[in-house]
């Protein structure tokens, strides 16, 4: 069954610096109070839709009343572009206090960088390990993907949630995976296998759960993330349990509407923003595929999440803007096969055109409550 949000979730308490990677238009969301800010790196696609938001199966539910607002407005004189910590060998500790550094501090999270959980194609594929303050023995953890229309991107620009995910005492695991024609379809998503396998395989190591493993992406990382969760993890399956549970923002689920032949090219006025014209000018969804539509449909379908939910799905929660980069209706579509297959399903749809961890600030809280519910124990039966 799916739910769609017909309220305003909760926002993570407090205002801390604004979230953004290179100033672009639109109003920033402000970072969750006492998290660090992500850190620079690639630029958020943020261009702006003027067409009519897509109409889903679902419906729809606003995020904030103001986000409906087309304003072009940037932070006032007081943003300040954050950065992460620099790196203090392999296991650091990222302090964690409010915006003025006055208050309690909470407990530090351990940041373990640059592990090495696979090799493909030469590469070393890596990951940093964020831990919960407080160790617990068979707990859950999840895999965050990060975005950047398969081309770009960084595991170290999740520092923000993987750190409020262990503040919630889930370990989480940010990576790094193939990009760009090193990571053409299905490659990608065989790094994102690779890593949910390594998890299982250092369980004790890290205090996990093997059954209780999910995986959060966002953009590019969110289609990722669903297709791992309704394909599976292909050969390495084996004698695994499945992803327990899914959360994506922005994640495109049909790619071969997104490569249609007749798509106009760039309609966002994307510029040269290679994230966002990774989504609305049919070449980019095509190099992450490896050919176009007309030629190979079936490998569309392959890839794409909407055409692979079967009853065995783990549940999703799902987010995206109603006039943003990536059209609603991907969401609403991917929500609604959802439900049809009985697999539990929250879809928020958002007002405005913010896109993906552009609205980070008030999705982080209610995204991470989603997966501590989802991935909690079993209740175990009354005697």
């Amino acid at each position: 069954m799916s739910t769609t949000r017909n309220h305003d979730p909760p926002a993570v308490p407090g205002g801390g610096g604004w979230r953004t990677r290179t100033p672009r238009r639109g109003i920033r969301e402000p970072a969750p109070s006492g998290l660090p800010s992500r850190a620079a790196g690639t630029p958020d696609p943020r261009d702006r839709d003027s067409r009519p938001a897509p109409q889903g199966a679902i419906g729809h539910s606003p995020d904030r009343a103001a986000d409906d607002e087309d304003t072009d407005a940037e932070p006032g004189a007081g943003h300040v572009r954050r950065r992460s910590p620099a790196l203090l060998g392999a296991t650091l500790l990222v302090a964690l206090g409010t915006a003025t550094g006055c208050g309690p501090q909470p407990p530090p999270v351990a940041v373990q960088r640059d592990v090495t959980y696979g090799v493909a194609g030469g590469q070393r594929l890596l990951l940093d390990a964020y831990l919960p303050p407080a160790a617990r023995a068979r707990g859950a953890a999840v895999v965050i993907v990060h975005g950047g229309g398969w081309a770009i991107g960084d595991k170290a620009d999740w520092l923000t949630e993987a750190t409020a995910l262990a503040r919630a005492g889930l370990v989480a695991f940010s990576i790094n995976y193939r990009l760009g024609t090193a990571g053409v379809y299905p490659r990608a998503a065989d790094d994102v296998r690779t890593a949910v396998s390594w998890v299982q395989d250092h369980a004790a190591q890290y205090g996990i759960d093997r059954s209780r493993i999910g995986l959060f992406g966002a953009s590019a990382g969110g289609q990722l993330v669903m297709l791992v969760g309704t394909v599976g993890l292909g050969s390495a399956a084996v004698g695994r349990p499945p992803v327990a549970a899914v959360a994506s923002w922005s994640g495109p689920t049909d790619l071969a509407s997104l490569a249609a032949p007749n798509r106009s090219p760039n309609p966002l006025g994307c510029g040269s923003d290679r994230a966002c014209v990774a989504f609305n000018w049919p070449p980019g969804v095509i190099a992450h595929v490896g050919c176009k539509v007309e030629r190979c449909p079936d490998r569309y379908r392959q890839a794409s999440p909407l055409d692979q939910v079967t009853d065995r799905a783990p549940p999703m929660y799902l987010v995206n803007s109603k006039r943003e980069v990536v059209p609603a209706a991907q969401a609403t579509a991917m929500a609604a096969r959802l439900g049809a297959h009985a697999v539990p399903a929250v879809l928020v749809l958002r007002g405005g055109d913010l896109h993906a961890d552009a609205y980070a600030g008030s999705q982080t809280g209610p995204t991470v409550a989603f997966l501590q519910r989802t991935l909690a124990p079993a209740a175990t039966p009354a005697p």
